[in-house]
């Protein structure tokens, strides 16, 4: 039996890119929030977001971007279908298409009523947001004068959208919706780690991966304090992979739903009594534990006591060296105590030391009973 029949091959997601166009993106006097906005509407039907890029108002070089990436199964391209003269977005489409541009009544008289409805002269400059490539399929803007429009190129969907995050916005659901239908993302394995190093478990969790032979690719994210592994498969569908992962990372899986400490500790702990001691943080961990809402003098008694030896974060040379945390949780079925080495990188620190308390009694709290002791017979 080859592996291929034991292995079956992932189902390919469909593909798709971004392409934002705007001389003031590329200065920084704009910051880019549709590419980001665009990229989850698309995770949200199915597709796999393959590139983010950003050209300039230039014809050529927004008509460059296009035809590479007609590749993908969808582009969105947003931007630049203003009425000014430097406004050429459509012209770049139509040029990467090698369609001819088409007067569009229905563009141009929503461009009329809107101007003149809110007493805007019209200039013959405002024509050209009613010109759209062969074969546009228009899409309407409720809050502004720039049309989009949908397109076909061979196998390709292409959505033309006005910059704007207001107006491209619902006009990106519009074009989903005629489309795309609406699908949940496959989860994938994953685990949401505190107290590691990127490059020392992206090395243990390679060579498990490559050893198992199961074909699946394994995925790092690092954002402060935590350390993401993913894998592309959903969870059990490699259960001795799985069972291989998480022996690695033994002792620091805060969550496997990508939940942070705090998150998670908001669901475990609905019907817990917390007293705490926070002179490691500064406040920062009350604060973020009293967004819990936890009840007052109600159910479980927790006793939270988080600590810190050596120098802390505002000490000299703030940025060397580590910093000792240390939590000692005590509940009705007794004391625990965890510790934690880490960087002491600045006064961001106390964030990593306020999700490590989370954590502390999080495990505290799902760790299992101790069992009675037996009296000797």
């Amino acid at each position: 039996m080859s592996i291929e029949e034991i292995v079956p091959a992932p189902v390919p997601e469909p593909t798709a890119a971004v392409l934002t166009v705007g001389d003031e993106l590329l200065s920084g006097e704009v910051a880019d929030t549709n590419s980001a906005a665009a990229s989850i509407a698309l995770r949200g039907r199915g597709y796999r977001v393959a590139e983010h890029r950003t050209v300039g108002d230039s014809l050529g070089a927004i008509s460059a971007a296009i035809r590479s990436l007609l590749h993908t199964d969808a582009v969105v391209v947003i931007g630049g279908l203003g009425p000014t003269s430097d406004d050429v977005t459509r012209f770049g489409l139509a040029d990467a298409l090698g369609r001819e541009l088409e007067h569009r009544a229905e563009a141009w008289d929503a461009v009329v009523e809107r101007l003149t409805g809110f007493g805007l002269a019209v200039h013959e400059s405002n024509r050209r947001q009613a010109l759209f490539p062969e074969g546009s399929e228009l899409l309407p803007n409720a809050n502004g004068t720039a049309w989009g429009a949908l397109l076909t190129a061979g196998d390709t969907r292409v959505v033309l959208l006005p910059g704007p995050p207001k107006e491209c916005r619902p006009m990106l659901t519009d074009a989903l919706d005629r489309f795309a239908a609406a699908v949940v993302p496959a989860d994938r394995a994953r685990w949401r780690t505190l107290g590691l190093i990127e490059g020392d478990v992206a090395a243990a969790v390679d060579e498990a991966v490559a050893a198992s032979g199961t074909g699946v690719t394994p995925s790092y994210r690092w954002h402060y304090p935590f350390v993401d592994i993913g894998l592309s498969c959903p969870p059990g569908a490699h259960p001795a992979l799985e069972a291989h992962i998480d022996g690695i990372l033994d002792g620091h899986v805060v969550s496997r739903a990508g939940r942070t400490a705090f998150e998670e500790l908001a669901l475990a702990a609905e019907d817990a009594a917390l007293t705490l001691d926070d002179r490691l943080t500064g406040g920062l961990l009350a604060e973020r534990l009293g967004r819990l809402g936890m009840p007052a003098g109600a159910g479980r008694s927790v006793e939270v006591d988080a600590w810190a030896e050596g120098p802390g974060p505002d000490a000299a040379r703030e940025h060397a060296g580590t910093w000792d945390l240390r939590c000692a949780v005590r509940t009705e079925d007794g004391s625990r105590t965890f510790a934690l080495t880490v960087p002491r990188r600045g006064p961001e620190v106390r964030e990593y030391a306020a999700e490590f308390v989370a954590w502390s009694v999080l495990r505290a709290l799902r760790a299992p009973a101790p069992h009675p002791a037996r009296t000797p017979s």
